[in-house]
């Protein structure tokens, strides 16, 4: 089972609602309905303002989705989500999925330091799905900065679902982060590190909100794996850099941070989906 791009659309972007709407106005209007989302563009939530207050460059969007864990467990992802476009913000508040009400400025969560929203660039973005999970998916723009990353909820293997638990549909930087925190996601292997540097490429491995702890997930896709290249080292945190296709055998895979010993690769069968830039 291979990933394949859904999606690509080069915009022009900066730090303003009209400039920087266009790529996450696709994302969440046209994309994630087609994973299962329904969104409500401008729904607030019974929220009047926003976290920074009244502001023209915001744009709202109330999002849900029941999603079903490896237990069979329930939850209901429901959140308005705030991207603030002149700050660079995102801001995440837990919803009762209610329009109109269900949610508050006391009770939500704030990316201040990202690199998804207002930027100032010409870029490439491309989404990405795979054929083995309708829910799984990957948003990039140009190759150094992965935009979203959700993984199916049945890889949860936690005997709960809370927010803090579930995949973030933007991204606060670089790093890969989850709904409601401010932590990175880990792709982990065993311990935090190998008896000695080892060469492996392997989809057998965890998701978790920290090094060698913390373990939220069980991946289960076949076509995604952890690359670890002449290092005993055996965490990666979630991220994109300069990610380029490489080939093994007659098969390629599109690997998210090729300068690093680990990372993690997306098998995309014959097709050479080239460098991301």
């Amino acid at each position: 089972m291979t990933w394949t791009i859904a999606h690509t659309q080069t915009f022009t972007t900066a730090a303003t609602l009209s400039a920087g709407l266009p790529p996450w106005e696709y994302h969440f209007e046209t994309f994630l309905p087609t994973k299962g989302y329904t969104v409500t563009e401008d729904e607030m939530g019974a929220i009047t303002t926003g976290v920074m207050g009244t502001n023209a460059n915001s744009k709202f969007y109330g999002v849900k989705k029941t999603l079903t864990n490896a237990f069979g467990a329930t939850y209901e992802y429901n959140f308005i989500i705030e991207l603030i476009f002149n700050y660079r913000y995102i801001a995440t508040y837990p919803w009762t999925g209610v329009a109109g009400e269900g949610a508050s400025t006391s009770d939500y969560l704030l990316f201040t330091s990202n690199g998804s929203v207002g930027q100032t660039d010409t870029e490439t973005w491309r989404w990405m799905e795979t054929d083995e999970s309708s829910d799984a998916f990957m948003v990039f723009a140009d190759g150094d900065r992965l935009c979203s990353h959700v993984f199916p909820a049945s890889q949860i293997i936690t005997s709960t679902m809370e927010p803090e638990l579930l995949p973030s549909l933007v991204t606060h930087d670089n790093a890969h982060a989850w709904a409601q925190s401010l932590g990175a996601m880990y792709a982990n292997l065993g311990g935090s590190s190998l008896a000695g540097d080892s060469y492996l490429l392997t989809p057998n491995f965890t998701w978790a909100n920290t090094t060698n702890a913390g373990t939220v997930a069980a991946n289960d896709l076949s076509d995604m794996l952890l690359k670890i290249n002449g290092t005993n080292s055996s965490s990666f945190t979630m991220g994109a850099n300069s990610a380029a296709s490489l080939q093994i055998g007659s098969k390629f895979y599109l690997d998210l941070y090729p300068l690093s010993s680990r990372s993690i690769l997306l098998d995309t069968g014959l097709v050479d989906v080239g460098t991301f830039n």
